[in-house]
């Protein structure tokens, strides 16, 4: 049974809650080389990029990722589920998404730096 480090609920979202790749594995639905797909497109990242020896991590090597990775990996396969990607589509439908939510962001950023009554003058 593969074990996942013991945290409380306060804790969830931080880098100190881990699991290892297997467990992002068995609870994502996702499989080992969709998994090193998406580390090596940077879409997921393990806590740690190298291994002791030097070598880049895989997924099925002993690597830990922050437990919030769990609900990105979970929230992919549904992805690949529901739109019957492949594994390329998936990786072009991510990145399309991260870019959306980058993009979201500087707007939303750019609106605060307006008058109110130039953001609402536009929509008009």
């Amino acid at each position: 049974m593969i074990q996942v480090a013991r945290a409380s609920p306060h804790q969830l979202g931080t880098e100190k809650t881990v699991c290892n790749g297997y467990y992002l594995m068995e609870i994502s639905g996702l499989s080992e080389s969709e998994i090193e797909a998406l580390i090596d497109h940077d879409l997921l990242t393990p806590l740690s990029k190298r291994n002791e020896t030097g070598k880049s991590v895989r997924a099925g090597d002993t690597v830990h990722f922050a437990l919030h990775a769990v609900l990105f990996a979970t929230n992919a396969r549904r992805l690949r589920d529901d739109f019957e990607l492949d594994c390329n589509g998936l990786i072009l439908a991510l990145n399309l998404l991260r870019k959306i939510d980058i993009l979201q962001e500087e707007l939303s950023v750019l609106r605060a730096c307006l008058p109110a009554s130039t953001f609402y003058s536009a929509l008009s």
